[in-house]
């Protein structure tokens, strides 16, 4: 098996290894070499995490808690965009949650049903 590169390889290993009982640190020690291979490559901090849960047979969730701070989003970044949402005081009673809109639908379809049977049992 001829293999291009030191993230091939490992690749190869996380996907051969994936069913058997491998120790969490072996896989966390794989991962983590995946990721400073991709880092050479010009991955951001963010971008690391999910390049592998694409390729790898891990969540994204799974990833970034096995991956070291390095290979993390910085704090500041992820603060700064929560500080452009529009605080819930600002609400004023405007609901924006598709939810409602799913389950008004929902309801009109099952009243337009319960309607329709009606009529039908109705007619002779």
């Amino acid at each position: 098996m001829d293999v291009e590169s030191t993230y091939q390889e490992t690749l190869i290993r996380l996907w051969a290894n994936y069913r058997k009982r491998v120790s969490s640190e072996e896989v966390r020690q794989l991962i983590i070499q995946m990721a400073e291979e991709l880092k050479k490559q010009g991955y951001k901090p963010g971008q690391i995490a999910k390049k592998l849960a694409q390729e790898t047979p891990y969540s994204e969730y799974y990833i970034y808690r096995v991956l070291p701070q390095e290979y993390k989003l910085k704090q500041e970044a992820t603060k700064a965009k929560t500080t452009t949402l529009i605080p819930l005081s600002c609400n004023n009673g405007i609901n924006v949650s598709d939810r409602d809109v799913e389950s008004k639908k929902e309801e009109d379809e099952v009243e337009r049903v319960r309607r329709e049977v009606r009529e039908y049992l109705k007619t002779p």
